[in-house]
């Protein structure tokens, strides 16, 4: 299995704020976002909830679930894991 280096994965608020997704509020250690597994859908209350502290996500809608950056970047980008952390690594931003 790879291992990220420490300091090489950016914190889950460093990710979000990354692909413009930090926005302004968080209640309790968690940020609620548009989900990107149903993106063009109005999501007047975003469904995605992710965990600041330890990047683990859920969404309320589509039951899309995961634990960590490595994972809410596969999601947000549909990429296999090697390549989320492969990316992530070299500070990618794909969207």
């Amino acid at each position: 299995m790879m291992r990220p280096q420490d300091g090489s994965i950016p914190s889950p608020a460093e990710y979000l704020d990354r692909h413009g997704l930090m926005g302004a509020g968080t209640a309790g250690g968690s940020k609620s976002v548009p989900c990107p597994q149903h993106p063009g859908e109005d999501e007047a209350m975003p469904t995605l909830t992710v965990c600041l502290d330890d990047g683990s996500f859920v969404c309320s809608a589509c039951g899309a679930r995961g634990n960590g950056v490595v994972a809410l970047h596969q999601l947000v980008t549909g990429m296999d894991r090697r390549g989320a952390l492969r990316d992530l690594q070299e500070g990618g931003k794909d969207e």
